[in-house]
């Protein structure tokens, strides 16, 4: 099976059906490589995960095989359905195939990445406008134009709070405060907003949130 057809599917859509039992190391390749080596971006965070259509499947019973000419790497699947598929520059060239233990059709990937930080309780506007151009500057050092043209892109600061508080998010701006609670999500959502660019206004929040990241949506 070649997937390589379908890694714009992948990066634009953010999951991909495997449509046969096995695959060509390389398209499974392409895949994983665009979310190797993240050490670089501080706000980053990535995964591709492993589903399984069928509710009688196990995660950590699924296995994909490299039938590499020196000797067959298993890499299984965890109970998160992450995998740890090896990117090797030998398996590469080699290209053999990667074979699944499922049936065909009931395995998906799905390319999961998000930016976010550490919880505080005070920061800048700043911060979103940091975690925002990482994710951009990802995009263009590891996805092609035509992918990116289909991928999301950041429209808003997103704050999650726990569960039994009601958060409130105070933003300083000059002209006076502004106040935001949350909504039923538990969420308060700030649009992207060219002129605090400029004024990098401080955002307080009553109580410690949960998450604090950048919404695509």
């Amino acid at each position: 099976m070649r997937l390589s057809n379908f890694i714009i599917f992948v990066a634009a859509a953010c999951s991909f059906s495997m449509q046969a039992s096995s695959a060509e190391y390389r398209d499974v390749y392409a895949i994983y490589a665009p979310l190797a080596n993240l050490q670089a971006f501080q706000y980053l965070h990535a995964a591709v995960k492993v589903t399984s259509s069928n509710a009688q499947t196990h995660l950590t019973d699924i296995r994909f095989v490299i039938h590499a000419s020196q000797k067959n790497i298993t890499t299984p699947v965890m109970a998160d359905g992450t995998m740890a598929f090896p990117l090797s520059d030998a398996l590469y060239q080699e290209n053999p195939q990667v074979e699944i233990n499922q049936p065909k059709g009931t395995i998906s990937l799905s390319l999961g990445m998000e930016a976010y930080c550490q919880p505080r309780k005070q920061f800048n506007y700043s911060l979103y406008s940091a975690m925002a151009g990482e994710y951009l500057t990802w995009q263009k050092q590891r996805i092609s134009l035509l992918a990116r043209m289909h991928m999301p892109s950041p429209k808003a600061l997103l704050i999650r709070f726990p569960e039994g508080v009601h958060g409130i998010a105070t933003i300083l701006l000059p002209n006076g405060e502004l106040h935001l609670g949350m909504n039923s999500r538990r969420e308060i959502r700030i649009v992207e907003n060219d002129d605090w660019k400029q004024s990098n206004p401080i955002i307080s929040l009553d109580t410690m949130p949960e998450k604090i990241q950048v919404s695509m949506e």
